[in-house]
């Protein structure tokens, strides 16, 4: 906006060198040209208010969207962990009201809470090596969050009815947790213990479904699409969840304090998914499983 400023002040049209008339003509001319560069600020701001309210609707409708997905996992994360916990005995004879203070057998958190990620994938351009760096940056997302990494299986394949060439694919991924989000009883581990991994599983899967990686529109074709059981993107696909796989297993040998933080790493996610987005017309789309 500085810059436009700038450049209207300096064009040709606002010159403070007046011609060699009467000083009344020349504030006359002076008033006409600041008049004429007014009404140019005025449309300039009155588009640029437009815009911001424009992003401002979007941001609120795409907000209120990831809110309705937060919520209904939260429900069913809560829905399935109500009957963990024991009440004790009951009545009036020894032991009444003693509620233990952790069960004495390990408690299995509820499908909600560990469930894995759905990545819909149409690769457009883009190779397995393009494809596997976008992955690995998902995978350090996760490690900013607690995690060791994520481990991508692919689940299958779709074309589109209308499908005219071969970019028309949609690839499908499943996003699993690389440590374990049950009670590993024989290491000695704790529900706490437990809970927290549980924790950072759900804070790493609600900031990816914050970002760009939803694309409704996708995932409405997807739903429409023909599955198929053989096709050259799953073989693609395979190759990259592989080359992930090695890339991030060199990370776990590196020290703890490497890891970045989240909201960083969230922008690489994000710069990574525009490079594939502009350079090679691919669409991606993150949704709860």
């Amino acid at each position: 906006m500085a810059r436009t400023l700038i450049e209207d002040l300096t064009d040709s049209s606002i010159e403070f060198e007046l011609p060699d008339t009467t000083p009344d003509q020349q504030l006359l001319t002076l008033a006409r040209r600041l008049d004429r560069f007014g009404g140019k600020l005025e449309r300039f701001l009155s588009v640029q208010l437009q815009q911001l309210e424009l992003a401002i609707s979007n941001f609120e409708r795409e907000r209120s969207a990831w809110e309705e997905q937060r919520d209904a996992e939260l429900a069913k994360l809560m829905q399935a962990s109500g009957g963990h916990r024991s009440n004790g005995p009951t009545g009036d004879g020894p032991g009444a009201g003693n509620v233990p203070a952790e069960p004495a057998i390990a408690s299995q958190p509820g499908p909600a809470a560990t469930a894995p990620l759905k990545i819909v994938v149409q690769p457009g351009a883009a190779n397995e090596e393009w494809l596997a760096a976008w992955m690995l940056e998902i995978s350090k997302l996760n490690w900013a969050f607690g995690g060791e990494g994520v481990r991508f299986e692919v689940a299958g394949c779709r074309v589109a009815k209308s499908a005219m060439d071969p970019g028309d694919e949609l690839l499908e991924l499943e996003v699993f947790s690389r440590v374990p989000l049950i009670q590993r009883v024989n290491m000695g581990e704790t529900l706490r213990q437990v809970s927290d991994r549980i924790d950072d599983w759900m804070r790493f899967k609600s900031s990816l479904m914050m970002t760009s990686l939803v694309d409704n529109s996708l995932a409405g074709m997807h739903r429409h699409a023909n599955a198929v059981s053989d096709h050259d993107g799953l073989v693609m696909l395979r190759a990259a969840a592989y080359q992930e796989e090695q890339a991030n297993a060199r990370m776990r040998t590196r020290e703890k304090e490497e890891r970045v933080q989240p909201r960083e790493q969230l922008l690489r996610v994000e710069a990574t998914t525009k490079v594939l987005i502009d350079e090679c017309e691919t669409r991606i789309h993150v949704s709860l499983l």
